[in-house]
């Protein structure tokens, strides 16, 4: 049975087996060869499912609801699975000119009201909802960490907390993907959320290159 909504780790976050990735794309260029030349049976109204600790495979079928209509773009598919808010995203040289992080001093840009872990009044917050030992290795100076489950979790409660600021919040990751769901989360609690793309990657990239990566 599925796990429910949320619930189940991203690749990011529970890691993935290597070999097991090589395997499915094979098998996936195979599927293109197959449509695109008209020979075999290609995986149509099948799903394969691959178990390489077993190792075992089997294919389930897969077909469409017949009474229900194709969704509108933006539908929500169902009560379970309901349309999540569409949310801004910025690059991160608008976040350092946005939190105004350019420093005479020549140091890395460095956050300002986050690092208490209470926004202050007005102040734009930086919310980074990497796991715990990701942050160990490098992190934005200033900005706020709760892990992403933590925010699933409860974004209601969150969004209050990130709310006495009034200010927006603005939300990283690694790479801008779980930061993502973060934002739609706290969006659809009412909270003004932006996503950072490319994640912390860019910042070290882009803004700080003696910052540590993994």
């Amino acid at each position: 049975s599925p796990h429910p909504p949320g619930s189940a780790p991203a690749c990011d976050q529970a890691g993935v087996i290597g070999p097991l990735c090589g395997q499915a794309g094979a098998i996936m260029a195979g599927e293109a060869v197959k449509l695109i030349t008209g020979v075999g049976a290609p995986l149509l109204g099948r799903v394969l499912v691959m178990d390489m600790l077993e190792p075992r495979c089997e294919t389930v079928p897969l077909a469409a609801d017949p009474n229900r209509p194709a969704p509108l773009r933006g539908e929500a598919l169902s009560d379970e699975c309901p349309a999540r808010p569409a949310v801004p995203e910025i690059d991160v040289r608008e976040l350092a000119e946005i939190l105004g992080r350019a420093r005479p001093d020549g140091d890395a840009p460095h956050a300002s009201g986050a690092g208490s872990g209470q926004p202050g009044p007005g102040a734009a917050i930086l919310l980074d909802v990497r796991e715990p030992r990701e942050r160990e290795i490098c992190a934005i100076p200033g900005s706020l960490h709760i892990p992403l489950a933590e925010v699933l979790a409860d974004p209601a409660g969150i969004a209050d907390r990130l709310s006495l600021g009034g200010g927006t919040v603005y939300v990283h990751c690694l790479g801008g993907g779980r930061s993502l769901k973060a934002a739609q989360a706290l969006a659809a609690s009412g909270v003004h959320a932006v996503n950072v793309a490319g994640g912390i990657k860019a910042w070290w990239t882009q803004i700080d290159p003696s910052m540590p990566r993994y």
